[in-house]
């Protein structure tokens, strides 16, 4: 049963929880605006500054290396696909090439912390919760919007 107390409530674990999301959301958008290779002058300032977006996001991210190697498997899943789907045969090679960083990274991280393990305890998901996180969703996309305006 779900209760309608917050049950986290240690604000590294909210930090690093839309921190992350919002990184996700703003290079999943900056991918789609440079996949129309050149863009327009317009589309390349909506571009740069959702990567200014995704950058002050790094730098408040204490998992550093384990957010760019998940930006390198994307970027290696998207080539693979484009490679799949057009034919375009580099695509493959540029993909080895993603994987082979996002592993440098994330074994990186391995050797240098030794684990993946949070410094915070997470206990269960709350009614409140949830509230919480369709807000902060919103909040993020109206961010997005707002920077590529």
């Amino acid at each position: 049963m779900r209760t309608r107390r917050v049950q986290n409530i240690d604000l590294r674990y909210y930090r690093d929880k839309y921190v992350a999301g919002l990184f996700v959301l703003s290079m999943i958008v900056a991918v789609v605006v440079f996949s129309g290779w050149p863009p327009s002058h317009i589309e390349f300032i909506r571009g740069v500054k959702l990567l200014a977006v995704a950058a002050i996001c790094i730098a408040f991210s204490p998992y550093r290396l384990v957010a760019v190697a998940a930006l390198f498997a994307f970027a290696a899943l998207r080539f693979f696909l484009t490679a799949i789907l057009s034919g375009w045969w580099p695509g493959f090679i540029v993909a080895l090439g993603c994987v082979s960083v996002a592993m440098l990274f994330a074994l990186g991280r391995l050797w240098l912390k030794g684990d993946y393990s949070l410094p915070y305890k997470i206990r269960p998901y709350s009614t409140i919760e949830s509230v919480i996180d369709v807000f902060a969703f919103l909040v993020m996309l109206g961010l997005i919007r707002l920077v590529i305006a």
